[in-house]
């Protein structure tokens, strides 16, 4: 499991490595992250308070449907954030925003 409880980030590439090690990813709901992240589906936000990180980690062991669910969307998802993925997808922009000519 990763807990991140950061204060300010843009989107940490750890997020996708913990995930492309399939474990459950928890973090702040800060930055970028929201921007490809869905909670409780890819990702679980908490608060930065001692409380609320204790009482997620819990609720992730306890609960095997949300670790499982966790774990696979967010593999799934560190797959469609590779290199070579971004490299494709740069690569489409690069020729749609130049005439096809790269």
């Amino acid at each position: 499991m990763l807990v991140l409880p950061s204060k300010h980030e843009g989107f940490p590439h750890v997020i996708l490595e913990a995930m492309a090690s399939g474990v459950p990813v928890l973090v702040t709901n800060v930055g970028g992250i929201s921007n490809v992240c869905r909670n409780e589906e890819d990702i679980l936000f908490i608060d930065r308070t001692p409380e609320s990180i204790a009482n997620a980690v819990l609720r992730v062991f306890e609960n095997g449907e949300l670790r499982r669910r966790l774990i696979c969307n967010g593999y799934l998802l560190a797959q469609q954030h590779t290199v070579r993925e971004n490299a494709k997808k740069l690569t489409a922009v690069l020729r749609d925003h130049w005439g096809g000519q790269t």
